[in-house]
Formats: C-alpha cells, structure tokens, sequence
C-alpha cells in the first residue's frame, strides 16, 4: 500500500529510557545553586546508550537558567517522568522510578515541582563535582493526583 502524497513516512521514535543510579538533596556549598536555592531535589542518570545526554549541562551552564526551558510530566504505568528539553535545543528521554524504593525522592520532585538531573555513565561514577558541575534543572509538572 503507498502512502498518500504529503504524509511523512518516518516512524516515531521513541525517546531513550536512561537508568536512575542515585538521587537524594543536592546542597550548594556556596550556598546558592543555579536558581538561588540551598537545596533541592537531584538525580543521577546512567546514560549509556544515550550520551548525547551528556552535553546538556554543558548548554545549560552555557545559556542560564533564563536561556533553558525542560519540563517533565509523571506517567503513571509505568512510573516514570517524561523529560522534554525545549530550549536552546530539543531533546527527549524518560526516567523509571520505583514507587517504594524512591518514595522519598518521588516525594522531594513533588514538593520542590522540579529536580536535577545530573548525567553520568559508570566510567564518570557518581561524585560532587559532576552533580554541581554537570547537573541541569528539570521543572515538573503536577500530576492529577496531587492536584
């Protein structure tokens, strides 16, 4: 069967899933991080597969938080927040939680509306530099449950 004239035959992709390998509250040492918080919400993110992943905080330090737009949804089934980057650049992925095992993190993004999510793969491990240095703000939006 041929598609009909104007349709765009390129398959939706779907966007990369990345591994949740920590989180808890960041805290700045300066007292201050990008938004002018002490305090907040912050995951790390095992990207392999998907490295490009990498280069986000890069812009997001780049540009400012004025210059960033990101913005995340929950899903339900499984549960998961849905991550859209917007601006400077477009980009996608999706983050599993386990309801019993974060809870308390869960907990945190709901309050805060928002978390960090900081970028790693195993050969970068997990360390402070890399959440101050290579984190990037992810606003949440309030699911139906909370609202």
């Amino acid at each position: 069967m041929e598609a009909e004239e104007g349709q765009d035959q390129t398959p939706e992709v779907a966007p990369p899933s990345v591994e949740l390998v920590g989180g808890g509250l960041a805290e700045w040492p300066s007292g201050k991080g990008p938004r002018g918080e002490t305090i907040a919400p912050a995951a790390f993110l095992d990207v392999s597969g998907a490295e490009h992943l990498l280069e986000l905080p890069h812009t997001f330090h780049a540009v400012g938080i004025t210059g960033w737009s990101a913005r995340a949804v929950w899903q339900q089934e499984p549960l998961a927040l849905s991550v859209t980057v917007d601006a400077p650049l477009t980009t996608g992925f999706v983050v599993p939680f386990d309801a019993r095992k974060h809870a308390a993190l869960i907990a945190a993004i709901r309050r805060d509306s928002g978390i960090y999510l900081v970028f790693t793969t195993p050969r970068l491990g997990i360390n402070a530099r890399l959440a101050r240095d290579g984190s990037v703000w992810v606003a949440v939006e309030r699911d139906r449950a909370e609202a």
